[in-house]
């Protein structure tokens, strides 16, 4: 049995290199009918003899998956920006994780790929954070020795600057203020 085995796998690797195999039934009829067989005479359904054998599998194609996923993404983000999906629709927030895993990414690559931006809220509050502390400490909108008055506020200035690819004076300018040396 283990002959046989070993040979079908060596199948499914000549069909599916990444050991992602999807859309079986369409792609390869006969060879998802012997994988039916093997599975049954392992008391296993056809997902879980995939994964027994180091295989991810998915009953329908990555272009049906990615497809799908972009259509309902579009229904609730017209824009593209994916801000809060969680909050907004639990089962699709856990399919499009299952979805970013089964493809060993993270979900902001996977969005990404679909053509989607992934923000984080906590991006936006920190964000707002910084320019409520930067108000109230310069309501001339004349930034001075920041470090020294304010150290928290810089150091999150820092992260949020280097986040954008900025420097802290360019993300200041950019929030509308004047940084005197």
């Amino acid at each position: 049995m283990q002959h046989k085995n070993l040979k079908f796998f060596d199948k499914i690797d000549k069909i599916y290199p990444d050991g992602y195999v999807n859309g079986l039934k369409e792609r390869a009829p006969r060879v998802y009918e012997e994988a039916k067989l093997l599975a049954r005479d392992e008391d296993l359904t056809l997902k879980d003899f995939f994964l027994q054998n180091g295989y991810i599998f998915s009953r329908n194609t990555k272009k049906k998956i990615h497809s799908k996923d972009k259509e309902d993404l579009l229904l609730l983000y017209p824009n593209g920006k994916v801000k809060d999906l969680y909050k907004k629709d639990v089962k699709l927030y856990y399919r499009i994780l299952h979805h970013a895993r089964s493809e060993f990414m993270n979900i902001k690559d996977y969005l990404k790929k679909l053509g989607f931006e992934y923000v984080l809220f906590k991006d936006d509050t920190i964000e707002k954070e910084i320019s409520e502390r930067l108000k109230e400490l310069y309501p001339n909108k004349k930034v001075l020795k920041l470090a020294a008055t304010d150290p928290k506020l810089y150091s999150k200035i820092y992260k949020v600057a280097k986040k954008k690819d900025m420097n802290i004076y360019k993300y200041i300018k950019k929030l509308g203020y004047k940084v005197i040396e």
